[in-house]
């Protein structure tokens, strides 16, 4: 279990660096892609057909990625007050239950996210010489990055919980 614990601890924090990277990038370009656009739009009277599309494409990685970086950094929204309403000891079960709930929801969001991305890539924008498939990538490795997240928590929270059995 340990080896597998670091395995998932070390790909959870390359993928939260990577994740970083990638808002950094695509939400400067989101910026500069939608500041031209009001630019021209506005100042020079030429609206630029091509800047919408690219600057929804930037939206969804960088919403995506978000989720995704959120939930690496254990940051992400949580309804703490339902734990509240369960007697203490029943507490780990649950937060296990949740993990592996969470796990398999993003998995099949994985699943489903890789098959759209499939059917899009051959359709093409309107505007920007560029597949659909740009977009929709965003939910297969959105998704994925999120389930090596969860993962990780959950083999974390196993861990503990079994090292915690064995001390008392």
């Amino acid at each position: 279990m340990n080896k597998a614990l670091h395995l998932l601890e070390a790909l959870s924090v390359k993928l939260n660096r990577l994740s970083e990277l990638l808002l950094g990038i695509i939400g400067s370009a989101l910026i500069a892609i939608v500041s031209v656009g009001i630019i021209f739009r506005y100042i020079f009277r030429l609206p630029l057909t091509w800047s919408y599309e690219l600057s929804v494409v930037c939206f969804i990685w960088v919403s995506f990625q978000g989720a995704a970086y959120a939930l690496g950094k254990g940051s992400h929204v949580s309804f703490d007050f339902l734990m509240k309403l369960f007697p203490e000891k029943s507490h780990s079960r649950i937060e296990t239950i949740k993990f592996f709930l969470l796990a398999v929801l993003l998995f099949i969001g994985c699943v489903f996210g890789t098959f759209v991305f499939l059917n899009m890539v051959p359709q093409r924008y309107q505007t920007i010489p560029i597949s659909l498939g740009w977009l929709y990538s965003a939910l297969p490795v959105g998704f994925l990055f999120m389930f090596i997240h969860t993962l990780y928590f959950l083999v974390r929270h196993i861990s503990r919980n079994n090292k915690s059995l064995k001390e008392g």
